[in-house]
């Protein structure tokens, strides 16, 4: 038997599974995909990101050869107002993020996770193996054969749609701590700069419209829509997306662009709402645990975070021979300590950022004031 088991072999599980490998706990890591594979995603990888992984020892510049570094921002609010300039500076440094597609990103990070010890199962789980009210591991197909793996703790990190989430968690929230997501690869772009660029408009706020550099005239592009914003346009998710391909502002970038597969969408949920991430046997990581940033959509970095912190109370769990929900809980009171303050703060400012004068004072201030640019850039 395991000592632990994790349900999905994103950021999430492969840093969770990382982390308990290197302390030579016996870990398995399981996930329906084969790697590498796609996810739906900005691929932007920012400074926190870098810094984690750092810590972690794994130095993703020498192992992602498709990555592409991004050291501006540009901003246009809904009245046509731009901010450009630098990220901040962190420790004498100017901040940078990467873009970096996630089927090398991911790929890499699983990679490393069983260079630490980890073992990996390609299966599809179905349920948690739920006793007494006590989660014990989880149950999978393999081949469509039916298998059980039992574990004294249970790490679900299988995403937005998680099987191990909706069992321990029925009950669904409302749209407006949701939001869905559309992006396609595009080549051809002209003018594209090491600049990170985000589209507001009043249609589809709190929401916006991205182009992420990949390179020499290659680009991410897509849209993100908070759920009841989404619904309340009563528009298709690719009628959306394609309304932004269209937007006036980017005309001239998408001239002679051309898609590179096709477009593809996702859930996402935020971290705005008040969820049970602990359980007894069980803790829920990433985007099974709603760790999305309310503000900007991303997860990267919190399902990464929010998987470390995971993997230390666990091992402390098995050190101590204690799996109990009132010793998981230590996750919730961990995670919050960490970065549950952010997460409060980019709940608030969402709502704020529904009404498009704030953005337009917001945009318009930055480009006055270095001091408040590099306050806002700091959320990011």
């Amino acid at each position: 038997m395991h000592e632990v088991v994790i349900v999905g072999a994103g950021p999430a599980g492969s840093i969770a599974a990382t982390v308990l490998a290197k302390q030579g706990c016996r870990v398995l890591l399981v996930d329906k995909a084969e790697f590498p594979r796609d996810k739906v995603c900005g691929d932007s990888v920012g400074w926190n990101s870098i810094r984690l992984l750092s810590d972690l020892g794994l130095s993703f510049e020498s192992r992602i050869p498709e990555l592409y570094s991004c050291g501006r921002v540009r901003g246009i609010s809904p009245s046509g107002y731009v901010y450009q300039g630098s990220f901040p500076q962190k420790d004498g440094h100017y901040q940078h993020g990467y873009v970096i597609p996630r089927k090398h990103f991911d790929h890499s990070l699983w990679e490393f996770a069983l260079q630490q010890g980890a073992e990996f199962e390609r299966s599809r789980v179905t349920e948690p193996i739920i006793e007494r009210g006590r989660v014990c591991g989880v149950r999978s197909t393999i081949n469509g054969k039916a298998v059980e793996h039992r574990a004294r703790i249970t790490i679900a990190a299988d995403g937005a749609n998680s099987v191990i989430a909706r069992c321990l968690r029925p009950d669904e929230a409302s749209a407006r701590h949701y939001a869905v997501a559309m992006r396609a690869y595009f080549g051809g772009l002209q003018g594209v700069e090491d600049c990170v660029e985000f589209y507001f408009n009043q249609t589809d706020l709190p929401g916006y419209g991205w182009v992420f550099p990949l390179g020499e005239a290659v680009a991410n592009i897509g849209i993100a829509l908070r759920l009841d914003t989404y619904r309340k346009n009563g528009e298709s998710l690719r009628q959306a997306f394609g309304r932004f391909l269209r937007d006036p502002r980017l005309v001239e970038k998408l001239a002679k662009a051309t898609p590179i597969g096709e477009a593809r969408g996702c859930l996402l949920p935020l971290a705005s709402q008040r969820l049970q991430r602990a359980y007894d046997g069980a803790l829920l990581v990433g985007d099974a645990g709603a760790f999305i940033s309310p503000l900007t959509g991303g997860g990267i970095y919190n399902a990464m975070e929010s998987a470390r912190i995971a993997a230390e109370v666990a091992l402390e769990a098995l050190q101590g021979n204690d799996c109990s929900l009132e010793e998981l809980r230590k996750f919730e009171v961990r995670w919050r300590g960490v970065i549950g303050r952010r997460l409060r703060v980019e709940a608030i400012a969402q709502r704020l950022l529904s009404w498009p004068g704030v953005l337009d004072l917001i945009i318009r201030q930055m480009g006055r004031s270095e001091w408040f640019a590099s306050f806002v850039l700091s959320r990011f």
